[in-house]
């Protein structure tokens, strides 16, 4: 999405080819629009309020109110509404959800017309933008695009879902409440051997940070090599978490935003909760990996890193590694939710 860049104190800026969102206090917003225009004709610009949402590459920023608190909000609704009507998916049957097993996609192993390759090349294309902002389509989106070399009927009926699924939540939000500060939140976690049934026995990988209780950044992919165990499935997910995690807080050092350090994350698997730590000095897992690696010494950090154990229910990051069915879902967008309102009230 571009580089970003502190303008000055409280002011920040971020751009993506020729269109710029900007935050910070009315005045200086005002200050640095004024300066652009006075050098640029530019389309137009405008302050989020609560009557004036604003559209930023297809996303629109709003400001609500919520049970006495301030809120933003983040969505696509108009841009799939778009995508949805000219693939013909608007009237689609509701679907809960997008994926709730992956053998949908070897449900029928026929091929397709060279027509449909193109038209399937092209949907998930534009599923896989979607993607950047629907974290709930992210893991289904990867699986998808396993099959873009050479689609099946199976694998046309599953993107045939996830875009009913889409359908059916086109006016899903991301919510984050104003408040001081910034909360991170950061959780891992791997399917093991998640792509047997189609062939391979790689594990997936899933990660999902979220800032003030609102995702910004989530992963779902295939790992590159297979995991002899669970385990050792879960420390690369891990590893990979904290890569993603310590690249974002320093960007936003360099933007002059308060980090506290260790990063806190949240994983279900006891195992890599105690290669992080430490706690097991006969773990079978010094066979697995090098502890002299960067990527180890990096994980095993504990300035940086502390890793907290949390029930597989509260694993956001399930979400990004396997086809969960609704009920689940639910649960998991329900404590997603609770989150999200604990930062609320504590603004």
């Amino acid at each position: 999405m571009g580089p970003a860049y502190v303008l000055e104190e409280a002011l920040r800026a971020r751009k993506h080819v020729d269109d710029i969102i900007a935050r910070g206090r009315r005045r200086q917003t005002t200050t640095f629009w004024a300066a652009l225009a006075s050098k640029f004709a530019l389309k137009e610009w405008d302050i989020v309020d609560y009557d004036t949402p604003l559209t930023y590459i297809g996303m629109t920023v709003s400001k609500k109110q919520q049970q006495g608190k301030v809120w933003y909000t983040l969505d696509m609704e108009d841009d799939i509404a778009d995508f949805l009507a000219e693939a013909g998916m608007s009237g689609s049957r509701a679907t809960t959800a997008p994926m709730p097993y992956k053998e949908e996609l070897l449900s029928d192993t026929a091929g397709v017309s060279d027509q449909e390759h193109k038209l399937y090349m092209s949907q998930v294309g534009s599923l896989q933008w979607y993607a950047g902002i629907r974290y709930d389509i992210a893991y289904e989106v990867t699986r998808l695009a396993q099959f873009l070399s050479k689609p099946t009927r199976g694998a046309m009926k599953a993107l045939r879902r996830v875009m009913a699924y889409l359908n059916t939540t086109r006016d899903k939000k991301l919510w984050a409440p104003r408040v001081k500060g910034s909360r991170w939140t950061l959780y891992s976690d791997s399917d093991h051997a998640g792509d047997t049934a189609l062939g391979s026995t790689r594990s997936h990988t899933g990660v999902i940070m979220l800032l003030n209780g609102m995702p910004v950044h989530w992963r779902s992919q295939k790992q590159p090599k297979t995991a002899l165990s669970s385990a050792a499935a879960e420390i690369y997910a891990m590893s990979e978490a904290v890569k993603d995690a310590r690249t974002r807080l320093w960007v936003a050092e360099d933007m002059h935003v308060p980090v506290t350090w260790p990063m806190v994350l949240h994983v279900d698997n006891a195992a890599g909760e105690s290669f992080q730590h430490s706690t097991c000095g006969s773990t079978k897992l010094k066979g697995v990996f090098n502890l002299r690696e960067a990527w180890v010494q990096e994980l095993k950090n504990e300035g940086q890193v502390n890793a907290v154990h949390i029930d597989t229910t509260k694993n956001l990051a399930d979400m990004l590694t396997k086809g969960l069915k609704a009920e689940v879902r639910n649960k998991l967008e329900g404590y997603l939710l609770k989150i999200s309102m604990s930062v609320a009230e504590c603004a």
